[in-house]
């Protein structure tokens, strides 16, 4: 298990797809690093209530902004073709525009009725939606385009001035007294602060603008029709089955109980984010050198599996041991709840963190729907434990949690287990026909 680790570092040297992955890693690292410094202070200067409203919007902000982009960035990133990836760039803003449009329009006609449904006291925060999309949009087509040029150092970059720009201008709102917008005002003018930097960036790239016939708009979004077709609805199932849960939460328990979720899970997440998602770049490309050469990904899986339950079981323990004492030091006294929220959501943290990365097994063995049935599972889940603590008398938000805990981790180890077989059966010697 060493020997595959310090192969992976020595291949960071010679392989430019992991120096610049490395790369990002480094930029992940500085953002988390600048937001938990930033942390015990934002969390003296805003009530749990308070974050409780901005974990709402950011929760509709992402399904709003997956489906205004229509997942048109993933080709942008792919395509080899200047041309091409100028057609998609121009698709993903028009897109992102008619989305922000129509979500304008929504809010002008029921505006008061998403507000209660969601759980907020204002809707102020909505009044912000439809530009925080236009802005996702914006900001992905950017940074695809950054990708395909390879400018790693540049996302890296503008990773750290985003969240660095964010939390100042949250700090300046809370001291003037902002209240919950200026944790939405602030996470917006990250958005406007990094598509400026990167625009900036793609400047020097850009050689002009080339006209283009309405035929290879339509052709281009022909070719990558699957894209919105099938990679849309996955993508928002899986943003769906985790954007769900602050605002059940909120509209069930309130605000502050969601503002102590979205602590505690912003805190759980920064391993996920940290190592989770940094091994799984890795995996995606050793599983796949692995099925070229062997026909298999077993060893792969294998090794990953182990280092990541390494990693994510005495974490685990470490984290519900010291949890709701370490939040009421780290964050003030009442923020201690999001401590008992991290225990009761322990079980969920194990398996996002172990099978999070495996999920791209599915991808590489060629059954990309194990993962769609996986995403639409836990977002099924996530309504019925709303439901239930909806009809249920006296639930609280406690108990919802290790509810969708425990589901959550049932999910995940079905799926590590189907996958396991398949991978076994992989690895079988195929029988020799009989004679006819």
């Amino acid at each position: 298990m060493m020997g595959w680790l310090h192969s992976i570092l020595g291949k960071v040297r010679e392989n430019s797809l992991l120096r610049g992955f490395s790369v990002l890693m480094g930029g992940t690292a500085v953002t988390q690093a600048l937001s938990i410094l930033a942390a015990p202070v934002l969390t003296r200067l805003y009530t749990p209530g308070d974050y409780g409203a901005n974990a709402v919007y950011i929760a509709m902000l992402s399904v709003c902004g997956v489906a205004a982009t229509l997942r048109l960035q993933v080709p942008i990133a792919m395509s080899h073709d200047p041309r091409e990836r100028a057609i998609l760039f121009r698709l993903l803003v028009g897109s992102s525009v008619v989305a922000s449009l129509f979500i304008a329009l929504v809010l002008v006609l029921w505006a008061g009725t998403i507000q209660q449904m969601v759980g907020l006291k204002s809707v102020d925060a909505l009044l912000v939606l439809p530009l925080g999309t236009l802005m996702f949009g914006l900001y992905e087509a950017m940074q695809q385009s950054l990708l395909s040029l390879r400018r790693y150092r540049t996302i890296a970059r503008m990773n750290a001035l985003s969240v660095a720009s964010q939390v100042a201008l949250q700090l300046v709102l809370a001291l003037a007294g902002m209240g919950f917008m200026g944790l939405i005002i602030g996470n917006l003018f990250s958005y406007f602060v990094s598509c400026g930097y990167m625009a900036l960036s793609l400047q020097s790239a850009n050689r002009g603008d080339v006209p283009i016939a309405w035929r290879e708009y339509f052709s281009t979004l022909r070719r990558y029709a699957d894209f919105p077709r099938f990679a849309l609805p996955a993508e928002l199932a899986s943003m769906g089955s985790y954007s769900l849960v602050p605002v059940a939460i909120s509209n069930l328990f309130g605000l502050s109980a969601a503002g102590h979720y979205a602590l505690a899970n912003r805190l759980l997440g920064i391993p996920i984010q940290l190592i989770g998602n940094s091994l799984r770049q890795v995996f995606i490309r050793e599983a796949s050198d692995e099925l070229r050469s062997n026909g298999t990904v077993a060893g792969t899986f294998g090794r990953t599996l182990r280092i990541l339950s390494i990693v994510a079981i005495p974490t685990a323990i470490v984290l519900y041991a010291v949890a709701p004492w370490m939040f009421a030091l780290i964050f003030g006294p009442e923020w201690s709840v999001a401590g008992a929220y991290v225990r009761a959501m322990t079980l969920m943290f194990v398996a996002r963190f172990i099978v999070g990365p495996l999920v791209s097994t599915a991808n590489v063995i060629g059954r990309q729907r194990l993962g769609l049935w996986m995403q639409l599972g836990l977002l099924a889940v996530v309504i019925l434990a709303a439901w239930i603590g909806a009809v249920r008398p006296g639930s609280s938000a406690l108990t919802f949690l290790i509810m969708l805990s425990t589901a959550y981790a049932v999910i995940h180890g079905l799926f590590l287990t189907v996958v396991g077989k398949l991978i076994r059966r992989m690895g079988e010697p195929c029988e020799p026909a009989s004679p006819a």
